[in-house]
């Protein structure tokens, strides 16, 4: 008997060959599907664990991060300036508080205040004495990410005929030294 001109023995070998490689090829893309790639499990205060999509974890040290009662951030960021006068800043690390004329520097957790008041002058040298320069026209400027937060506090200054801006940020955030 034959089938499209295909002797039986034939026609049983170019079965089995396509048998064979369908199989070889199933078993390849089962052995060389694409890898996921790894997801994020938890995050602790200063610690994660990755799943690998491949029945191992990664466990690994982080930046210490700040718990906002739900997980863990690198920053809590808060508008209270209208309220009490101050922005509010918290990270695993340092908690600030950026007031017109000063920053205090706090514990993480606001329990209690490290420096009381930090504050910035302009001043010049003038007649063998320093002399303050005047500021006026505080600006804030607040740039926020996914990892810091970044306040600049602006005045313009003057002392005599000398005109300028007396610039300072603060950085929260991203792996910094504080």
């Amino acid at each position: 008997m034959k089938v499209l001109g295909i002797g039986r023995r034939n026609l049983l070998i170019i079965t089995a060959v396509v048998i064979v490689i369908s199989m070889t090829a199933l078993l390849l893309y089962w052995r060389i599907s694409p890898k996921q790639n790894p997801t994020l499990m938890t995050r602790g205060s200063d610690y994660q664990i990755v799943d690998n999509h491949d029945g191992t974890y990664t466990w690994s040290t982080e930046p210490q991060w700040v718990s906002n009662g739900t997980g863990y951030v690198p920053y809590i960021f808060e508008d209270r300036r209208t309220a009490d006068g101050y922005y509010q800043v918290r990270t695993g690390l340092i908690g600030g508080r950026m007031y017109d004329g000063y920053i205090q520097l706090l514990k993480p957790d606001l329990s209690s205040v490290n420096v009381q008041s930090e504050q910035w002058f302009l001043q010049h040298f003038d007649n063998d004495k320093w002399e303050n320069a005047t500021l006026s026209n505080l600006r804030w400027n607040i740039i926020k990410s996914d990892q810091y937060v970044e306040i600049t506090k602006s005045w313009d200054t003057s002392y005599l005929s000398a005109t300028g801006i007396l610039e300072i940020t603060y950085r929260f955030g991203e792996n910094l030294k504080h």
